[in-house]
């Protein structure tokens, strides 16, 4: 089988068989450059090195959006943070799980904390929803006048798109 050998399987990244006798696929006997390769889902086993951190948080999107953490905490350190494929980064996210889960019993900061160390994958329903907005801002002016602007990297405003669909809430 052909590798394409810029092909790059992260740490902890397993490729669940489609097949019911067998658990997992190898990487290397999949023919990255045919259309088969395209048939297989990709799972990342919880940890530090997960590309989305410790925590992904679903909510409803109509272009499967999602907020998550990462294992790059030097990225918001960033002016220009533009390195998700439009999933959005939370910085501190483990405050804002435990704002969400505050009516789940047994999920405070301290067990939130806990959990996000852990190596379990865990699925936790929020039983409070809260509302979501997102914006996207190009182009503002702060309290003094002075007008700030931003390169459009998703090319909304070529595009004239003003509003997004509105969210309803922050669902597990």
């Amino acid at each position: 089988m052909a590798v394409v050998p810029e092909t790059r399987i992260y740490e902890g990244t397993r490729i669940p068989s489609p097949c019911p006798t067998i658990l997992e696929v190898d990487p290397s006997t999949i023919d990255w450059t045919g259309k088969d390769a395209l048939n297989y889902a990709f799972t990342q086993d919880p940890g530090d090195f997960n590309s989305e951190g410790h925590v992904k948080i679903n909510f409803p999107s109509p272009t499967n959006v999602y907020l998550h953490d990462t294992p790059e905490k030097e990225l918001f350190e960033d002016d220009a943070r533009f390195d998700s494929s439009g999933c959005m980064r939370i910085q501190n996210v483990n405050q804002l799980v435990a704002w969400l889960l505050q009516a789940n019993s047994g999920w405070d900061q301290a067990s939130v904390d806990a959990a996000m160390t852990g190596s379990q994958t865990q699925q936790v329903a929020v039983k409070r929803q809260q509302p979501l907005h997102t914006t996207y801002i190009t182009a503002w002016a702060n309290r003094q006048g002075t007008v700030s602007f931003r390169d459009d990297v998703y090319q909304y405003d070529a595009q004239g798109q003003t509003t997004f669909d509105t969210i309803q809430a922050v669902k597990g």
